[in-house]
């Protein structure tokens, strides 16, 4: 395996950190979204192990997090908005043509899909802990907490700072905008959508692939499951599955929103995941190793028709 950094330019020309790690001989491509705030060094060590099966695997840095930031930047400043359809659509742009492609989520990587004009591309895609954001899907006793961040604490301290703090989110200091608007979301029943508040869904109904999205059923203040299946029903025409994975199935403590890419997670869940995407691609899974060493994790799938 080889493994290359360089920076892309993107479409309007801002310069985007990338890892590429290359198998020996290349079966599908995979890009992958990180979660808001967080660096793509966090997912090197699954990066490595998909590369391994054969994927020619592609991490980044969203615009402004990481070593994405461009302090001599002129033009537009980052927002959430443009990782998804200026940052991400970039990438798909920049992935080999003649491999089948494959995208995997993290959080808000999951979300960002149905941004990118060229979303079209990808013939799989899976989920990990993505999620709506809009706060009244969390449990009730939850609410409150996050009615304070987005009305309030991510507001005030993004303008007061000029960015939004990375302590605040146990991450990368977001950019003033990203922060912003990620908040205004939040605080909108629609979500992904317009300063006017109305649903903003520019390309999800073309993603026509395979979807699965994974909820964790320990990750309570991140991505409910209630939250992850509101999510799933932006893709209209996707084969869509939202698919519940327990850490106790795994012989696991706990999971939570980040430990699906922890290095020490089980390869045999990981394998699991990579079965299906694989699959999905039309292409022969390598195997999973170690299937007897969890029970099926997977128990409440819960299969979702297209709307609309």
């Amino acid at each position: 395996m080889r493994i290359d950094t360089y920076k892309l330019p993107a479409r309007d020309g801002y310069p985007l950190a990338v890892t590429a790690f290359r198998p020996a001989r290349p079966r599908y491509s995979l890009l992958m979204n990180g979660a808001t705030g967080v660096g793509q060094r966090f997912y090197k060590s699954f990066a490595e192990h998909a590369a391994s099966r054969g994927a020619w695997v592609f991490t980044y840095d969203y615009r402004g997090i990481a070593a994405s930031r461009a302090s001599d930047w002129t033009g537009a400043a980052p927002t959430m908005a443009h990782w998804g359809s200026i940052d991400q659509a970039s990438l798909l742009d920049h992935l080999p043509g003649d491999l089948p492609l494959a995208l995997l989520g993290h959080s808000v990587g999951g979300q960002l899909p149905g941004l990118a004009d060229n979303v079209g591309r990808i013939r799989g895609l899976l989920g990990v802990a993505a999620q709506s954001g809009y706060w009244r899907l969390w449990p009730a006793l939850q609410q409150p907490r996050l009615a304070f961040n987005w009305y309030a604490a991510i507001p005030l301290l993004s303008r007061a700072c000029g960015q939004l703090p990375g302590w605040l989110i146990g991450g990368e200091a977001l950019p003033r905008e990203v922060a912003l608007e990620w908040a205004r979301w939040c605080r909108t029943p629609a979500f992904i959508s317009t300063t006017d508040g109305k649903a903003w869904r520019p390309h999800f109904a073309q993603l026509q692939a395979p979807a699965r999205f994974l909820a964790i059923t320990d990750d309570q203040a991140f991505g409910p499951r209630r939250a992850v299946e509101a999510l799933a029903g932006f893709y209209t025409a996707a084969e869509r599955e939202v698919l519940s994975v327990d850490p106790a199935d795994w012989a696991l403590r706990k999971l939570g929103h980040f430990g699906f890419f922890r290095r020490d997670t089980p390869r045999a869940l990981w394998n699991q995941q990579l079965d299906w995407l694989e699959s999905a691609l039309g292409l022969q899974p390598l195997g999973a190793v170690g299937r007897s060493d969890a029970r099926d994790a997977f128990s409440q799938t819960i299969p979702m028709r297209a709307e609309g």
